[in-house]
């Protein structure tokens, strides 16, 4: 995110005047660590692919990463909406703060789109495990018996 590039600003958010960048950094914090795990997260996929405990994890950081964007959005509306409407004075941190919303919008629909691509794959495994553990099952019930007559003829000897 461009959350630098706001720095400096002062607004005042719900009657407290501080630096929207003061405001910002618990959530830009978060959204920061949140893509460095899912960068360590993508590394790992490249090694392994069909990993489905790293492909859920992909996909709860993104949901994550979509949270985040959305509660910084929301912060930056509310100190656009402080600002009033855009006047010469107030062009400068106007400006910012749009350009920082419209950053964090793009962002957003990229990760989802993200999400969405990975709801195939994450179908097809799911399926294909499903069917792997009723293969198992079928397996496990139809050697069932062949291990008791195993044990009743090894018994009657």
């Amino acid at each position: 995110m461009a959350g630098n590039k706001i720095r400096g600003i002062t607004v005042e958010i719900a009657g407290d005047t501080s630096k929207l960048s003061q405001s910002l950094r618990d959530v830009d914090t978060a959204l920061r660590d949140t893509q460095n795990q899912l960068k360590d997260v993508n590394k790992l996929l490249k090694i392994d692919p069909k990993n489905t405990e790293l492909l859920k994890q992909k996909q709860d950081l993104l949901n994550k990463s979509i949270d985040q964007s959305k509660e910084k959005v929301a912060q930056l509306e509310k100190a656009q909406q402080e600002l009033g409407t855009r006047t010469d004075s107030n062009a400068k941190q106007y400006d910012a703060i749009e350009r920082e919303i419209i950053a964090c919008q793009a962002q957003q629909e990229k990760w989802t789109e993200q999400v969405k691509a990975m709801e195939s794959p994450v179908k097809s495994l799911q399926a294909t495990l499903k069917d792997v553990s009723k293969t198992t099952g079928d397996w496990a019930e139809k050697t069932k018996g062949i291990s008791m007559a195993a044990g009743a003829a090894a018994g009657g000897l």
